[in-house]
């Protein structure tokens, strides 16, 4: 597989002892070396539950 984009989201969704909190980031890679550096982060934005396959296919 091969990956041609800088720009990454990444959402992260934790539950600890009934408190949760959710997390999105984006990440720039650099085409030159691959070093990745943090462009946004946002605590608590509300992140979309994954869209089960059946549904997807329906």
């Amino acid at each position: 597989m091969k990956v041609t984009s800088e720009f990454f989201e990444v959402q992260v969704r934790a539950e600890i002892n009934g408190a949760r909190t959710e997390l999105t980031s984006v990440l720039h890679r650099s085409p030159a070396d691959g070093s990745i550096s943090l462009v946004s982060r946002n605590f608590g934005l509300h992140i979309a539950p994954p869209v089960a396959a059946e549904e997807v296919d329906a």
